[in-house]
This record gives structure tokens, C-alpha cells and sequence, in this order.
């Protein structure tokens, strides 16, 4: 299994502990520690703007609709650019012009280059509604980003059963994901240590080797 909580449904459906095995999902980190590009200048942004990333397809699981909410409370204080594609893009593009969200949520697509936009973030997003071990959050981890993420699949264990290193809330409290956002726009101190502790527990925990 993936991650201890997959492991834990196995055998809450009757498949013996003993025959399982959690080998967590890896990546090979990458050495690239600055981008190429500028990419807020990009997309219109700039230095002072606290800027989130979010890697995923426009797809009902990827709670992007939970997202767009979330941001609201967000307005005028951090931004937000989505990578990806999928069946769901133009119905999260609606949502973001009826809330006026144009100027914060900002809908990149799907892109090549996925790291040059995570080395010029602040904060790594998963907004997932159902997710086994996320790729994504290791590729954040990868960048020394610090996660916000909803408490499900082994976003927990990910985040906080090794050195913390983001902050894990209820999927659909968009109260919740806005403030963990904003705890670590303020706190400092918390939040070197979780960007510290991201790179930290990637190469210890979750390398590919």
C-alpha cells in the first residue's frame, strides 16, 4: 500500500495486516533550486504577492470547486495559480468570474515546466476530496514548499507523521484551508521550519531510492 491509511481500509475489508506492506510513493528530487523563467511576471504578478501553487486535473476528486471558495476569504491577500487540465475547466473558469476571482485564482493550464512555477511559490496546495498518496505534495515538497492540504488519504501522514511540514485541513471547510493559508503568511518562524522540514523528509522518507 501506498500509505498507511490505504493499508488500513485493506484490511478494514479483510485482507490480513500481515500480508501488507507500505512502500510510501517517491520522487527523485531535483537539484534546480531557482527558475528560469520569471513566472509572476508571466501571469501579472509580482514579488509581494504571496503566491500558491495547485498541480491537478480538472476532475470531481480534485476539490478545485473548494478551492475557488476558499479563496474568496482570500482576496487581496495571497494569490493562487492552478496547473492542469480536464473535463472540469471551464466550469471552474464560470466559477471564478461569478465570484470576480480573475485577479486571484488563476488558471495556468496545463504547463511543461511545472517545477519553475513551485520554485516561484510560496505554498503548495491539495485541495483533493479523495487522494491515496499525493505526487503532487511531493513535488511541492521537492521545491522546500510548505502544503496546505484537506485531511484525506495520506495527505496526514505526508504532512505531519514524519517532521511537519504543511498544515492539514477538513475538505470543505473552506474557512479552514483559507486560514492555514493565512498562518502561514504571518508566522515566519513556522514557516521556514515546515519549508525546511519539506526537503528534509523528501529525501528521507519519500526519495524514489
Amino acid at each position: 500500500a501506498v500509505c498507511t491509511p490505504v493499508k488500513n481500509l485493506l484490511v478494514q475489508n479483510g485482507i490480513s495486516k500481515n500480508k501488507i506492506t507500505v512502500i510510501y510513493n517517491g520522487i527523485v528530487p531535483q537539484n534546480k533550486r531557482t527558475s528560469d523563467v520569471d513566472i509572476r511576471k508571466e501571469h501579472g504578478l509580482t514579488s509581494e504577492d504571496f503566491l500558491c501553487v495547485l498541480l491537478g486535473r480538472y476532475t470531481s476528486e480534485k476539490g478545485i470547486d473548494f478551492l475557488v471558495d476558499s479563496f474568496e476569504k482570500l482576496r487581496g491577500k495571497a494569490k493562487c495559480i492552478i496547473l492542469g487540465e480536464g473535463p472540469l475547466f471551464d466550469d471552474i473558469k464560470k466559477r471564478i468570474a461569478d465570484k470576480e476571482l480573475e485577479d486571484t485564482v488563476i488558471q495556468a493550464g496545463y504547463r511543461t515546466n511545472v517545477f519553475d512555477y513551485l520554485l516561484s511559490a510560496d505554498v503548495s496546495l491539495n485541495s483533493s476530496n479523495s487522494e491515496a498518496f499525493s505526487f503532487a505534495i511531493l513535488e511541492g515538497m521537492a521545491a522546500s514548499l510548505p502544503t496546505v492540504a484537506t485531511d484525506v488519504g495520506g495527505n496526514g501522514e505526508m504532512l505531519k507523521g514524519f517532521e511537519p511540514c504543511g498544515e492539514i485541513v477538513p475538505y470543505g471547510d473552506t474557512g479552514a484551508f483559507a486560514d492555514a493559508i493565512e498562518v502561514l503568511m504571518g508566522d515566519p518562524e513556522t514557516y521556514d521550519r515546515y519549508a525546511r522540514n519539506a526537503r528534509y523528509n523528501l529525501n528521507n522518507h519519500f526519495h524514489l531510492d
